[in-house]
């Protein structure tokens, strides 16, 4: 038996995920969909065009939170994936997805590679990035990509950045991103049980 997630809002709402390959993956976890209800409820009330943005999606496990901002009209999505059943997993859910939804083919970009090496190489600037490292490794995963962001111009000024973390590394974290941020990034949390989001306004000008 393996979890099916469906697409919870927009133009897509109710697609299936299929999430069978990764259920063995240690680490994995689906994003609960309270959390994704929260993420694109707090960029649906944000200044942000969701038609003119570009979403990040860093360890996109099945690809769900991606397919998911497509479907809320967010206009390009690229995820990132080392681990190769997920990445098995989110090729199959992008061809099942593009299947339907042809008008998304061209706005899919899927990467197997570690975040950390890819980083650094992104072309592209983002109006979003969504970080969900798996749990075991999330406060070393978040002081990576913390540094990652400092050093390479990957966002765009006023953009939206979310981590998913244990609620028991959720002080840490905060402490993580403000230690490296000192002046800036807004930081807010909301706990939905043992999972924790924290995101950011994300502001170049002010970082050390």
């Amino acid at each position: 038996m393996y979890l099916r997630m469906k697409i919870l809002s927009g133009k897509c709402k109710g697609f299936s995920i299929m999430t069978s390959t990764v259920q063995n993956v240690s680490g994995y976890k689906p994003t609960k969909s309270i959390i994704k209800e929260a993420v694109f409820n707090i960029l649906r009330s944000s200044s942000m065009v969701l038609e003119k943005s570009n979403f990040l999606d860093v360890c996109a496990g099945t690809g769900a939170c991606s397919l998911e901002a497509l479907s809320n009209g967010i206009n390009a999505v690229t995820m990132i994936e080392m681990e190769k059943k997920a990445y098995s997993q989110i090729l199959t859910n992008v061809a099942r997805f593009t299947k339907i939804y042809v008008e998304f083919s061209n706005s899919i970009e899927v990467i197997k590679n570690d975040f950390r090496n890819i980083i650094p190489h992104l072309k592209q600037m983002y109006d979003i990035l969504y970080f969900d490292p798996p749990y075991e490794v999330s406060i070393s995963n978040v002081e990576h990509i913390s540094r990652l962001l400092t050093r390479f111009n990957i966002m765009k000024e006023g953009g939206m950045i979310f981590y998913e973390v244990p609620s028991k590394d959720a002080l840490n974290v905060v402490k993580i991103l403000t230690e490296s941020h000192k002046q800036m990034y807004n930081v807010k949390q909301k706990k939905y049980g043992d999972t924790t989001l924290i995101y950011m306004i994300y502001r170049s000008n002010m970082l050390n």
